[in-house]
């Protein structure tokens, strides 16, 4: 098993490295012969990807090849000097980006098929990443949509569901052993995020964000190794 990076380091990613993580993700999705040598992983660094989809794609039939011979995607990441692994999380993904749709651990982006994946992560030697959506579907700077079940409720029930979500998917994730190394709260929240009207334009309600910090300050860590890193962008 790879050794883990030393978090007491630096943990940025110089132009290199992300150039050549770029090739190497690009080389894993084509499944065909390896075109670049192995990238040896610099112990400093994170280099990572987001491949929530490779369970959908695995369960579609999909298989992956380096240099002609077939191997375990993550086994392939790992050969390209990957060491850390993002998924991505949504709240009711039955209600959005996995509607009439999910694999043999649920929805597609649910917490159970998110927990499932994850334990491959760590097995594989991985850094474990989760991003929390606070949507049911993807969330970007265009769509901060609400989860279905929180579309309607007041502001002080919006915190207490976000607040409430938040530690229930982490206590799961740590009783199943694959508590997060990262946690992002919000994906690419330029305009804010759980928004109630205008989603996704400059001026837009800045509420939901607003909930997802005063819920974190009043969730406690569940577990020493989860570190938070909140992805947020504050139009100036």
């Amino acid at each position: 098993m790879p050794p883990r990076p030393d978090f007491s380091t630096d943990l940025s990613l110089t132009r290199r490295h992300l150039v050549l993580g770029a090739g190497a993700l690009g080389l894993t999705a084509m499944g065909g012969p390896a075109l670049a040598r192995k990238i040896a992983r610099p112990k400093r660094f994170l280099l990572g990807a987001d491949i929530s989809w490779l369970p959908q794609m695995e369960a579609a039939g999909a298989t992956f090849f380096e240099n002609g011979v077939q191997k375990d995607a993550l086994a392939i990441f790992r050969d390209f000097g990957f060491n850390a692994i993002k998924l991505r999380l949504f709240v009711n993904p039955e209600n959005g980006y996995s509607r009439g749709r999910s694999g043999t651990d649920g929805p597609w982006g649910g917490l159970e098929q998110s927990i499932a994946f994850a334990k491959r992560i760590k097995s594989a030697g991985f850094v474990y990443s989760a991003t929390l959506h606070y949507s049911d579907t993807w969330a970007d700077p265009q769509h901060q949509v609400k989860p279905a079940a929180w579309a309607n409720l007041p502001f002080p029930r919006l915190v207490d569901a976000v607040h409430d979500y938040t530690a229930h998917t982490f206590q799961a994730m740590k009783r199943a052993g694959v508590a997060p190394e990262l946690a992002i709260l919000g994906n690419e929240t330029t305009f804010g995020m759980l928004c109630v009207r205008n989603c996704g334009l400059p001026g837009s309600t800045r509420s939901g964000e607003n909930a997802s910090r005063k819920s974190w300050s009043n969730c406690k860590p569940v577990s020493s190794n989860i570190g938070k890193s909140t992805s947020l962008v504050v139009p100036g």
